[in-house]
């Protein structure tokens, strides 16, 4: 059946080509053209790939999402942008539309959009995002990246320059030598800033980890080389201390009680009563161990767990 200007359908002898279409206004058989090779049925634009235009826009909606739908849409396609103002008004709902309207006929595409973000957009004012990235800080469990991302957005939108922006993120880091370190560095740029704060958290993270696993181990090196606290006399202790009444024995003299070279067998002697007599005088104990070390040196003399050792120099307080 075909249907004619007259609003009359008569039959014709023959079904349409299945490459044909029937045209809603007229009575004529349209043919259809068949794609040639390498072409799309709208799938591509000037500009590349076809992009989805953004859904109907509504007051309940993000109106900053949606606008920022609608570029891409607008750039990825390669519409002109005398279209752009119409394409606007086409997906929004009645009542957008509407106030749309009444901007009049002279309205341009950046005015309406600029409508739409004051009438409908959720964002604040200008002064209070203003207020919000100057006191912009660092929060104790934030990441250094999660922060930098942040005060770049809010920077971005009151239009701070990138100085700005380098600035507060190093006067809200929470290392105080991570601002040190960025502020004797002078990066260039809020990026370079950022890449020079990671590397230097980094390497102190790590400096960090080394100091406490050296503090787990040299306890554990020190017992079992030396003699712990609560452990009860060295060895080198009981030959220098007599038990609670304070009384001391001399150690063993390693030289064979001779004296040293250039000493007499007076002085030697005396040496060794000054060292005992200070020990007395002070009430004080000798344990090389204590150090982590197999000797010491003590007011002239070498004290290690083998006895006492005469040094070259007098015995001098």
């Amino acid at each position: 059946m075909v249907r004619t200007r007259g609003a009359k359908s008569e039959y014709s002898g023959s079904e349409p080509d299945e490459d044909a279409v029937l045209s809603g206004d007229v009575g004529d058989v349209v043919p259809r053209r068949t794609l040639r090779e390498g072409e799309t049925s709208g799938l591509a634009g000037r500009g590349g790939p076809w992009c989805q235009p953004p859904g109907t826009l509504s007051s309940g909606m993000d109106v900053d999402v949606w606008l920022g739908r609608l570029d891409d849409y607008l750039a990825v396609n390669a519409v002109p942008e005398t279209r752009w103002l119409a394409i606007m008004k086409s997906l929004v709902d009645d009542k957008i539309y509407k106030n749309l309207r009444c901007l009049g006929p002279s309205c341009s595409f950046e005015q309406a959009k600029s409508y739409l973000l004051r009438r409908y957009g959720r964002g604040k004012l200008e002064f209070a995002l203003r207020l919000q990235f100057s006191q912009r800080v660092q929060q104790p469990a934030e990441s250094i990246e999660d922060f930098a991302d942040e005060l770049r957005r809010l920077g971005t939108e009151v239009g701070k320059h990138d100085a700005d922006q380098k600035a507060q993120f190093i006067i809200g880091l929470q290392d105080a030598n991570a601002q040190r370190y960025l502020l004797e560095k002078v990066p260039a740029s809020f990026d370079e800033a950022l890449q020079i704060a990671k590397q230097f958290l980094a390497v102190q993270t790590s400096v960090e980890d080394m100091q406490r696993t050296r503090q787990r181990v040299a306890p554990v090196a020190c017992q079992n080389n030396c003699s712990t606290e609560g452990s009860g006399p060295s060895g080198l202790d009981k030959e220098f201390t007599g038990g609670a009444a304070g009384t001391h024995r001399r150690a063993p003299d390693t030289t064979g009680n001779a004296p040293r070279r250039g000493r007499t067998q007076q002085k030697h002697h005396a040496g060794l009563e000054a060292v005992f007599e200070r020990l007395r005088r002070y009430n004080l104990t000798v344990r090389p161990d204590k150090f982590c070390r197999a000797q010491i040196e003590f007011l002239g003399f070498e004290l290690s767990a083998a006895g006492l050792r005469p040094l070259p120099d007098e015995v001098q307080d």
